[in-house]
């Protein structure tokens, strides 16, 4: 069902695309295989991986940053290169309680583009992601349950390419589906570990986060380890048999 949507959103998309001569729009067949790939995620972290590969793909430097309480927290990133590690990535973390595109993105759940220096109040997404001067960088909603559960960050080029922009969005847009459908798996819990590796090695860097970042965490459900399930222990023949009934009581 969700490729039989997709093949109907697709269509006018790539057409409106070739209108305007951009040739980093994605193609069907090329959209259709991300939604696949989506689709077959076993886990939510693995979307958030897919869906940073997929922009890479288009030739942007893109990461994924699961929201946890009040904060972003940096989970999958795809064309850095060596220049980022993973642990690097995930020990960023951008506060959601300060003015900034990304507030604006988690509260709208609208995608905004600004220009690197518009990330000057979030000095440690300057430094870890360093973006050029004039680089354009999209901020995308990730949507599932009705609430934002990721910011897709993308480097978009100087020069604004409406066809590129549009095809983030679809991915963006289609990565919801498939966490909609593992939380629903799941019970209701995150299949992913969304807990920052590196987050006691980062601490001293994150201080700006301050106490309530640190406090948020443990107010969200979302990323928490998974409480294991009891299985129950089986019957045995010796209480799994009805009780006798009592002996009648003499006179």
């Amino acid at each position: 069902q969700l490729e039989e949507i997709a093949s109907r959103v697709v269509e006018p998309l790539t057409r409106s695309f070739a209108a305007d001569g951009a040739s980093s729009a994605l193609s069907p067949s090329a959209i259709l295989a991300c939604v696949r790939k989506l689709s077959a995620a076993t886990d939510i972290e693995q979307v958030f991986e897919s869906l940073a590969e997929e922009a890479a793909n288009i030739n942007v430097r893109a990461a994924v940053l699961g929201i946890r309480g009040h904060a972003a927290w940096g989970t999958s990133s795809g064309g850095f290169g060596p220049a980022l590690s993973g642990k690097d990535l995930r020990t960023l973390v951008v506060p959601l309680n300060q003015d900034g595109p990304f507030r604006q993105v988690f509260e709208t759940a609208a995608a905004v583009e600004v220009r690197a220096i518009d990330l000057m109040k979030n000095p440690n997404v300057l430094l870890k992601f360093a973006p050029a001067s004039k680089a354009r960088v999209v901020l995308l909603p990730v949507r599932s349950a009705g609430s934002v559960t990721a910011i897709l960050y993308a480097e978009a080029g100087e020069k604004r390419d409406s066809g590129l922009i549009d095809s983030l969005k679809v991915l963006a847009e289609v990565a919801g589906a498939p966490i909609d459908r593992l939380t629903v798996v799941h019970g209701g819990l995150a299949a992913a570990e969304t807990t920052p590796a590196g987050e006691e090695a980062g601490r001293s860097s994150e201080q700006a986060a301050g106490d309530e970042i640190r406090a948020a965490e443990q107010e969200t459900t979302y990323g928490a380890e998974i409480p294991k399930v009891m299985t129950p222990e089986p019957i045995s023949a010796e209480t799994s048999a009805p009780p006798s009934e009592a002996p009648p009581i003499s006179p």
